[in-house]
C-alpha cells in the first residue's frame, strides 16, 4: 500500500474509530487454499525471485525428461529461480551475490519441506486477497517448502486476512526480525519499511489532533526490545551502512553500531558543538567517515556510479521516458544528496529493482 494512500486511510479511520481501533482493524480466519492460488510478495525482504513450475514439468525434470535449458526456454526466468515439486533450479547469473544467496535459501527450503512432511506446518503462512489471487504477507519460505514437497496442485492451511492489512510492513518486520536465516540487509530493509509505516501513522495522528506515536508505542508495535529498536535506528541512520550490508558486510550489528556512535561523537568533538541532531550536510560527511571506517577505503573511490544490471528493456524505457521522481519508488527525493555518488548509486539501484518488480507483477 502506497504511503500517501495509507495516510489518507489512517486519517479517515482515526477520525471515525480512534487510535486503538485502527490497530485492531485486521480480521482473519484460517482456510485451506490451493497452492496455485497464492503469489509471492516481491517487496518483502525475505522474497526470493521465483517462478513456480507445473507439477508435470517438475516431475519431467526429476526424471531427466526435461533439462534446465528446457525449463528456461519454457518459463523464461529473468534472474529468478524455478520452484516446483522436488525442484529448486537456480537461473540467476552465476558468480553473483544473488546467485549464492539463492543457493543458501535452497537448503533452508529443502530442510523446511522435510520438516513439513514429518510434522506439517506449525506456523502457517499468512495471506490476503490481491486481485484474483492471494498474496503472501508472511511465510514465503514456508510456502515455497509446501510447493517443493507437494507441487503447486497441492493444498495447504493459511491464515487469511479479509483484506490487505493496514500495517503490512510492520507485520512482515515482526516475522523477519526473529528469523535467524535472514541476512542483515534483509532485516534492516524490513525495519526501514516498517518504520515508514509507523511514521505515516504518527503523521495521521497529528492531523486528527492526536499525539504522535511514542518510542514505547513503536517498540510494542514492532515487537522488539527497546535495545533492538535503538540498534535498528542507529544502523539505518546513514545509507552507507545499509548499502554495505547489501554488498556483503559481515560485521555484527553491535560492532557497526559502535563504529557509528564513535564517529558521531568524534565529529561532535571536532566541530565544537554538542549536537544531538545533525543537518543534512553533516550527515553526508559522517556517512563518508563511516564508510571509510568500515571498508578502509577513501570516499573518493566511490565517485563512479555503478548501475546495477537491467534485465528488461521496458525498465530502460521507463527510466528514459518517465519522470521517475513523480512515481512512488519508496524514495524521499527531497532528501537525496545528488552530490554523493554512493547515495545516488543506492537510489538508482533501488529504483531499478522497484521497476523490475513491477514488471514481474504485470507479467
Amino acid at each position: 500500500m502506497e504511503n500517501l494512500a495509507l495516510e489518507s486511510i489512517l486519517v479517515s479511520e482515526l477520525s471515525t474509530h480512534g487510535g486503538s481501533e485502527v490497530l485492531k482493524r485486521d480480521d482473519f480466519e484460517y482456510k485451506t487454499l490451493f497452492l496455485n492460488s497464492i503469489e509471492m510478495d516481491p517487496e518483502n525482504p525475505r522474497y526470493l525471485p521465483v517462478k513456480l513450475i507445473s507439477d508435470h514439468h517438475a516431475k519431467s525434470y526429476l526424471k531427466r525428461m526435461l533439462s534446465k535449458a528446457n525449463l528456461i526456454e519454457i518459463y523464461k526466468p529473468r534472474e529468478q529461480v524455478l520452484v516446483g515439486y522436488g525442484c529448486l533450479v537456480n537461473c540467476i547469473e552465476s558468480g553473483t551475490y544473488e546467485h549464492s544467496l539463492a543457493h543458501k535459501n535452497f537448503k533452508s527450503i529443502a530442510d523446511l519441506a522435510d520438516n513439513i512432511q514429518r510434522s506439517e506446518v506449525i506456523q502457517v503462512p499468512t495471506v490476503y486477497p490481491h486481485k484474483d489471487v492471494y498474496r503472501i504477507l508472511t511465510g514465503h519460505r514456508r510456502f515455497l517448502a509446501m510447493v517443493y514437497s507437494q507441487g503447486i496442485e497441492g493444498v495447504g492451511q493459511f491464515k487469511v486476512y479479509d483484506s490487505e492489512p493496514l500495517f503490512k510492513k510492520v507485520k512482515q518486520f515482526q516475522e523477519n526480525t526473529s528469523r535467524e536465516d535472514l541476512d542483515a540487509y534483509g532485516k534492516l530493509s524490513a525495519y526501514i519499511d516498517a518504520k515508514l509505516e509507523l511514521d505515516t501513522l504518527s503523521q495521521a495522528r497529528l492531523k486528527v489532533g492526536e499525539k504522535a506515536l511514542t518510542v514505547r508505542s513503536q517498540v510494542a508495535m514492532l515487537g522488539v526490545s527497546a535495545g533492538k529498536f535503538d540498534n535498528y535506528n542507529v544502523l539505518t541512520r546513514y545509507p552507507c551502512v545499509v548499502s554495505l550490508y547489501q554488498k556483503g558486510l559481515s560485521k555484527s550489528f553491535k560492532a557497526v553500531k559502535k563504529v557509528v556512535l564513535r564517529i558521531e561523537e568524534e565529529y561532535r568533538a571536532k566541530s565544537g558543538f554538542d549536537k544531538k541532531v545533525f543537518n543534512k550536510t553533516e550527515k553526508d560527511e559522517i556517512n563518508d567517515l563511516i564508510y571509510s571506517a568500515l571498508t578502509g577505503s577513501k570516499s573518493t573511490q566511490r565517485n563512479i556510479i555503478r548501475t546495477k544490471p537491467i534485465h528488461s528493456p521496458l525498465v530502460v524505457k521507463q527510466l528514459l521516458q518517465s519522470d521517475i521522481t513523480a512515481m512512488d519508488m519508496g524514495v524521499d527525493w527531497s532528501q537525496v544528496n545528488w552530490h554523493c555518488s554512493q547515495e545516488v548509486d543506492d537510489v538508482l539501484g533501488k529504483v531499478i529493482k522497484k521497476l523490475e518488480q513491477l514488471q514481474l507483477t504485470v507479467e
